[in-house]
């Protein structure tokens, strides 16, 4: 195995400063999509006025099978994350910390990943250096002359620049053919910094900073105070910045003069400082001391400020678009640092950072460490879900597809998981594409991946050409002050016959509970709306007056015809609605709400929670257990009736089972 003495003298230094305790963990909130209990946020009335910036508590963890030492991660243009470890491996992470696949090379990588414009992943190991397709198979190898420790930089043309332990610079073609090598005096470690005009600056250990022609020829070279470890930066105006050993940053003009130099008081270690300058969006630059400390230098070369840490620095630093500083420390930590130069949090790990941080697009900041674990650091939550549209009309085979976005724009979880209520009238994909299937209203939740929001679109079918007409609402809407529209008695119902629950859905029809359809169906399994069902149960219960007012946030979606009977529902304590101040009366009702909805309508009084008889009882809701207890108790449900004994809390009740579910409460109440 090749390594550097130097690093590894660092290495040892830093073992016997550093501490070891627990690495840092934190839990993210559960929140479950409960009903009635769940608040929906309005992502319209929500104001994000801040960059992307990560706030300290794990994401996740990877582990991979050796220390990360001086490896930083890559992010590519889909979030995965590469990383090497001493292990020899190269692994590929994807954005949810599971592992894509692993490259095995034939000695341990010290390389930092590049990721080319293709997706092409390139990264040193050994005397190696490897081209790998986005997939993880290997395209080719480069055989250098010593071993890589460097970062590969690669130039608008496609031509990979690496530098080598042998002291040389290596052009190579995007097919791995070497286009041609410079020669310096030192072995390199660092990475290619390439300016706008193509020209290619790289550092050495004797004391050079060299400025190289694309053609591979020297345009410049400047002698330093000591030897060139790290790698250049460069700013907006051209200048190069350069750290020689932990003595001094230059500030170098494009024609290679010093435009001036800023001395690095702390040479603990003899100028073994491989941190390389950062510059942040205000032009200041960020380095490491090769000590405890960080300096922050403004681009006059005076100094802005200097952070402190327990730890040795040999970090490059890493700069977020908020303008946040983070920087790892031989005492096992990452350190967030404000602009102002004040601590904005620091993650604990337990093994020294000794590689830089790359920072991603959502200001999830990604560490490996010499634990042999790579950390996402930084949860940015959703707060709320949005859809393009709220309702949907197709005809049957019809399709439309719905678009939901996520608010903030840079949350970390962003994907959408669609659902429908009723596959059976409206299926939709992963997508979000809608398809009609059959007559009917069904409802479309896109649902946060995290599953703290949600967005409902309520989507009505109608029958295509040469099918039955479109079913009424259930009660249709009636005249003003008038009675409901006639509809077909029980005897006249064309598909109850034979159904399990037929004889309940016979006396609901005929106790004017429940309607039939204009076409003689009753539909038994189709699904109820949370109005269709309030109208349902008051209208088996006592004639009531007009009910409580409502201040459901969305009381002006409710239908006239239903209006009265939530009133009276509200009146009666039968309906809670939900904690974010609705009523939803469009969305389908499910298991647990309908049974307890028929509770509070009994009257009976509810125990604490008990579990019950059913096969899933530990996912019974514990809002809705006692209600479900006392219908097992009474009669109202039978375990027996459902399939394999579950209740199935989530899911959506049928029009059978929900005149079931009132005619036996009116009958065990008596």
């Amino acid at each position: 195995m090749l390594v550097k003495k130097s690093l590894c003298a660092v290495f040892s230094i830093a073992l016997l400063l550093a501490c070891f305790t627990p690495p840092h963990s934190a839990k993210a909130l559960d929140f479950k999509l409960n009903p009635d209990v769940k608040t929906e946020v309005n992502p319209d009335l929500i104001l994000n006025l801040t960059l992307p910036s990560s706030n300290g508590v794990e994401r996740w963890v990877f582990e991979a099978g050796g220390a990360i030492n001086s490896s930083s991660p890559a992010i590519g243009a889909d979030g995965t994350v590469y990383v090497g470890s001493v292990d020899g491996k190269l692994y590929a992470v994807d954005k949810k910390g599971t592992k894509k696949w692993e490259f095995a090379t034939k000695t341990a990588v010290y390389s930092s990943p590049a990721i080319g414009a293709d997706g092409t992943v390139y990264v040193g190991s050994g005397v190696h250096l490897y081209a790998i397709t986005p997939d993880g198979k290997r395209k080719w190898a480069f055989e250098a002359g010593g071993g890589i420790y460097s970062t590969p930089a690669i130039g608008a043309d496609g031509t990979v620049y690496v530098e080598c332990e042998d002291g040389k610079l290596y052009a190579l073609m995007p097919d791995g053919m070497k286009r041609w090598e410079f020669k310096t005096g030192g072995g390199m470690s660092g990475k290619p910094a390439i300016d706008s005009n193509g020209t290619i600056y790289v550092g050495s250990r004797d004391k050079k900073l060299y400025a190289i022609n694309p053609n591979g020829t020297k345009k410049w070279e400047l002698t330093t105070i000591d030897e060139v470890k790290s790698s250049p930066a460069i700013g907006t105006d051209g200048t190069v910045y350069i750290a020689s050993g932990a003595k001094r940053l230059y500030a170098i003009k494009s024609d290679g003069k010093v435009k001036w130099e800023y001395p690095l008081d702390d040479e603990l270690y003899g100028g073994n400082l491989y941190a390389s300058p950062a510059i942040g969006v205000d032009g200041t630059i960020y380095v490491g001391s090769g000590g405890s400390g960080m300096y922050a230098i403004k681009p006059d070369g005076t100094k802005k400020w200097k952070f402190d840490t327990d730890g040795i620095m040999i970090t490059t630093p890493a700069v977020g678009a908020d303008g946040t500083v983070y920087i790892g420390s031989a005492d096992m930590k990452l350190y967030a640092i404000k602009a102002d130069g004040t601590k904005k949090w620091e993650f604990k790990t337990n093994g020294q950072i000794i590689a830089a941080s790359a920072v991603g697009s959502d200001g999830t900041v990604y560490m490996g460490s010499g634990d042999s674990k790579l950390y996402a650091v930084g949860i940015v939550h959703v707060n709320g879900v949005s859809l393009n549209r709220t309702t949907l009309h197709l005809v049957a085979g019809q399709s439309e597809t719905l678009q939901a976005t996520v608010a903030p724009a840079h949350a970390t979880y962003r994907d959408i998981i669609w659902s429908s209520s009723d596959e059976r009238i409206a299926k939709v994909d992963a997508t979000g594409k809608v398809t009609g299937m059959g007559p009917g209203k069904a409802t479309v939740t896109a649902t946060s991946e995290d599953g703290g929001y949600y967005k409902i679109g309520i989507v009505t079918v109608s029958a295509a050409t040469g099918d039955n007409p479109p079913a009424p609402a259930n009660p249709p809407p009636a005249p003003a002050n008038g009675p409901p529209s006639p509809q077909p008695d029980a005897a006249n119902l064309t598909d109850i016959a034979g159904h399990r629950l037929g004889s309940e859905i016979a006396k609901a029809v005929a106790l004017g509970i429940v309607f039939g359809y204009s076409d003689g169906t009753f539909r038994p399994d189709g699904n109820v709306t949370r109005a269709e069902f309030a109208s349902m149960i008051v209208r088996g219960l006592p004639p009531g007056d007009e009910g409580a007012p409502l201040g459901f946030k969305d009381k002006d979606t409710i239908g006239t015809w239903a209006e009265k009977a939530v009133r009276q529902a509200v009146a009666l304590g039968i309906i809670h609605g939900y904690e974010d101040g609705t009523f939803r009366p469009d969305a389908n009702i499910t298991h647990a709400e309908m049974i307890s909805m028929v509770i509070r309508a009994s009257g009976f009084s509810m125990d604490q929670e008990r579990q019950t008889g059913f096969a899933d009882d530990a996912d019974i809701p514990k809002w809705a257990k006692p209600a479900v207890f006392k219908a097992e108790e009474t009669g109202i449900l039978n375990a027996g009736e459902f399939r394999d004994g579950k209740f199935a809390p989530q899911a959506m009740s049928t029009r059978a089972e929900a005149a079931s579910s009132i005619v036996r409460m009116l009958e065990v109440r008596k």
